[in-house]
């Protein structure tokens, strides 16, 4: 009963007994799975990103604070801290707890146990680990004592175990030692760029960096935070100890390995010219790996690089090279005889990619797969494929395919998908362990005097298209072809046309190539680039200039040729296309026995002269409707009607009033209004300028008319009832009140259209002039000067438009009306068990006097009978 003490799932505890099947073991989660699986597709595509104010000053503080001890030449480093050290709390009581939960996994397996006491004893020997001195109580620092595990491999032939700091552990606070540190510049080595040199020359070498973490000496003020607990028995009390040199499991721990290393190379390299160039290009984590022309450069090589990490106490072990007369210039305690393995990061792999110096192979390890068919265990299983170089790209497409298909059913993690995915799964995890008879020859066969090309093919198809790049050497007469690399990408969920992915297709190529060349011609000159696809409209767009195209493929053709040349793209048959494997994905079984895969088409194998290469101007293939090209707009000129004054001032001016005070300032400027002395607008002002604004509105609404009455002939049928007449050279509405006492402006308004600019700012005038004037009564203010037709719509549309006036009308709430009583709505069980009376008008009674006895006397009392009470 109660809680089960339980390591976090995030430590991802590797315990193997001596048994074959793994004991105390837990997968990593599958947010991490998929994450590495994800950078690990993209990473020989992507370009380094720039550094963040954090690394920035991570690399400020080591520069700052990095010393070198001058009797061993070893680097002092302190912990780069980003936050505030007291924000740490206490952790050795959780600490203290872990400890007693790893001692009863030493019960259940004695062999980890053994092997954790015998790296202890090491740590304690070599000076790694000492007895943490007691706290002093006048020391405010906090101390941070870390839980710590051990990672078992029992496939390793020398250290097997390897004990693990947990650094990320919460401590009372809440926040770890990880959470305050800086994690620094990412300083890992290219491996994507490492293993393309790897296989250029002929002389192949390799070697480990033996603990390289711990050759680098902490800072004394610093250990108080590397404290650990252990006790070799179980009757001993717990032993409090700190780590002299910088641990394995801190956030800033691998950038010091890193940066400790470019900081010997910049102090050191100048006397060592061969190692300074490989030390600062091929290392990746704690591996050298590189290639070199001839075994007499390998031999000074590995000297070299042995010599200058010496300067630092690094021991350069496990050497493992492909010439023999190489290792044995070497000591024998330096060498090594088992495969070199490039993904050491995963603890359960299912496809790894290893180096065998015996047959200069690269081969891969496939263990065996969990049958088990669910969208988590898929998901889980494939993201743990590693083909960084894509030598099998294919069957990894066909497992991505797999998870793309599950994606589209949308089904929950643990539900069984349908029976032909599940019968694919089957015999995905039967064929696989087929690629353990793969070899990829390690060596491209580049050596001296021979030309180089690169050769590159891409194709598309509905569910996915790719690129893949062979080399071509020629040396003499011979003509060797290998595989360089090859990248695949599974099309997005929304459809695309196939010329758009066979575009993506030629785009990655020539991402692919330009890598590849940029990795390659710094070492050895590549003569020339050849990039291959069957798509002609994918030539088409590529060969034009990409204005002709829409956006999306006027982007893309842009990164292609800034990439790759127009001029080194060329048309290939589709059945020539070793890229057709990388758009639909092969099965294992077929792949080993697919006839374009390993070496290209069989024209790849033979003299330049006979390739299908022709010198055709894409440009003048004659294609019927080529997509996605951009409908070209030819702009015109058209004489714009010319404009009063008036009209010009209108486009920039809303106000009614402002129009009138600007039109008077304009016309006394031109001289069509008298200057006075004061600069005052004046009432004549106004109504000269208004009397101006009028007459430009009726010349362009009412020419017709205007000239007609100026003639003396009748006008239109619209005005003609209102008997319009000329005065001033404005149309007035003629009526029936020319006989009243009234003014002339109100007998004879003024005629205005309703269809214009001018109105609108003339009625909103008279709005807000008199606060905000109802249609009644606006229409009435207005019509005392102007008679605007369908002035009723024209105002009313103009005052819904106002803001103020909406704001102070809001629509009324009616409450909603209460429900009915009960025994209104529902049945009655007989008749008459509920009844009433409504009184309606006046009622009619008749007092009745009765005599009531008491004990006094006799009390008259006076009593209105209206009607019997209801019974029940």
């Amino acid at each position: 009963m109660g809680t089960v003490p339980a390591l976090p799932a995030r430590e991802n505890v590797t315990l193997t007994c001596c048994s074959t099947l793994p004991a105390h073991a837990e997968e990593d989660p599958l947010d991490t799975l998929v994450k590495r699986f994800c950078q690990i597709d993209e990473s020989p595509l992507r370009t380094p990103p720039t550094q963040s104010p954090a690394e920035i000053e991570c690399e400020h503080f080591f520069r700052e604070t990095t010393e070198r001890d001058k009797e061993t030449g070893r680097y002092i480093v302190s912990l780069p801290f980003r936050d505030d050290i007291f924000s740490l709390g206490d952790t050795y009581e959780t600490a203290r707890k872990r400890f007693l939960m790893l001692e009863r996994k030493f019960e259940a397996a004695p062999e980890f146990k053994a092997a954790y006491d015998s790296v202890i004893h090491e740590y304690l020997e070599k000076g790694y680990l000492s007895p943490a001195p007691l706290v002093d109580s006048d020391n405010c620092y906090p101390v941070y004592v870390i839980p710590h595990h051990g990672v078992l491999r029992t496939d390793k032939t020398t250290t097997k175990l390897r004990m693990v700091l947990d650094a990320s552990h919460k401590s009372s606070s809440g926040r770890s030692l990880n959470d305050i540190l800086h994690s620094g510049p990412n300083l890992q080595g290219d491996l994507f760029a490492i293993i393309l040199n790897f296989r250029l020359f002929a002389t192949a070498l390799s070697a480990d960096c033996k603990q390289m973490f711990l050759q680098i000496i902490m800072n004394k003020r610093d250990r108080r935070f590397q404290r650990m607990l252990y006790r070799f028995h179980p009757q001993e009390e717990l032993t409090e100890y700190e780590f002299n040199r910088v641990c394995f499991g801190l956030r800033s721990s691998p950038y010091h390995a890193l940066r400790v290393i470019q900081q010997l190379i910049a102090d050191d390299g100048d006397s060592f010219r061969l190692a300074k160039i490989i030390a600062s290009r091929y290392i990746y984590m704690d591996d050298i790996v590189f290639s070199v022309m001839s075994e007499e450069e390998a031999a000074s090589a590995a000297n070299e690089l042995i010599e200058l990490f010496k300067r630092a106490q690094f021991d350069l072990v496990k050497w493992t090279c492909n010439s023999d007369s190489v290792l044995s210039a070497l000591p024998s305690s330096y060498k090594m005889s088992e495969p070199l393995e490039f993904d050491k990061t995963a603890q359960f792999k299912i496809l790894g990619l290893s180096w065998d110096k015996s047959c200069d192979c690269f081969e891969f390890k496939v263990t065996k797969l969990d049958e088990r068919c669910s969208k988590r265990i898929i998901l889980a299983t494939v993201a743990r494929i590693w083909d960084i170089m894509g030598f099998v790209a294919p069957v990894v497409l066909f497992a991505k395919l797999l998870i793309k298909d599950l994606w589209l059913l949308k089904l929950d993690w643990d539900d069984c998908p349908p029976q032909q995915i599940v019968e694919t799964w089957k015999r995905f995890c039967i064929e696989l362990p087929l690629l353990n008879d793969v070899k990829i020859p390690r060596h491209l066969g580049v050596f001296e005097h021979c030309v180089v090309r690169l050769v590159g093919f891409s194709d598309a198809s509905e569910r996915a298209y790719g690129a893949v790049v062979y080399a071509h050497i020629t040396q003499a007469s011979q003509v060797t072809t290998r595989l360089v690399c090859a990248k695949s990408k599974v099309s997005p969920m929304k459809p695309l046309s196939i010329a758009r992915l066979e575009l993506c297709a030629a785009e990655l190529l020539a991402r692919l190539i330009k890598r590849v060349h940029d990795t390659y011609d710094s070492r050895y000159h590549i003569s020339d680039m050849y990039a291959f696809t069957d798509s002609m409209v994918t030539l088409c767009w590529i060969n034009s200039s990409p204005h002709r195209w829409q956006t999306f493929v006027a982007n893309r053709v842009v990164k292609i040729i800034d990439n790759l040349p127009a001029a080194n793209f060329h048309h290939v048959a589709g059945i020539d296309n070793p890229a057709d494997c990388l758009s639909r994905g092969l099965t294992p079984e077929r792949l080993i026995s697919h006839p374009l895969w390993s070496q290209g088409p069989s024209w790849l194998a033979q003299d330049l002269s006979l390739w299908p290469i022709t010198n055709t101007d894409h440009n003048t293939i004659a294609l019927d409707n080529v997509p996605k090209e951009k409908i070209t707009a030819h702009p015109i000129t058209t004489s714009e009607p010319e404009t009063s004054l008036v009209q010009d001032l209108n486009k920039r001016i809303s106000s009614w009033s402002r129009l009138t005070r600007i039109l008077v300032y304009v016309c006394r400027f031109i001289n069509k209004l008298p200057r006075s002395g004061s600069i005052a607008v004046t009432a004549f002002d106004i109504s000269a300028a208004e009397h101006m604004i009028i007459g430009d509105i009726q010349k362009r609404h009412f020419a017709f008319d205007i000239r007609q009455l100026g003639a003396g002939s009748n006008c239109s049928p619209a005005l003609m009832k209102l008997k319009p007449f000329l005065c001033d050279g404005l149309i007035h509405v003629g009526g029936r009140l020319t006989n009243s006492a009234e003014s002339s402006e109100y007998k004879f308004p003024i005629i205005l259209p309703r269809h214009d600019a001018l109105v609108e700012s003339l009625i909103d005038y008279y709005h807000k002039k008199y606060l905000h004037a109802g249609p009644e009564l606006l229409m009435s203010l207005l019509r005392q000067r102007f008679w605007i037709l369908s002035a009723r719509r024209i105002i009313r549309s103009r005052i819904n438009k106002c803001n103020t006036c909406f704001k102070l009308k809001p629509r009324p709430r009616f409450p909603l009306m209460s429900a009915l009583p009960g025994h209104r709505v529902t049945q009655a069980e007989k008749a008459f068990a509920h009844t009433g009376c409504d009184y309606c008008g006046p009622i009619l009674y008749t007092p009745i006097r009765d005599r009531v006895k008491t004990a006094r006397g006799t009390l008259v009392r006076p009593v209105v009978r209206l009607c019997p009470l209801p019974t029940q």
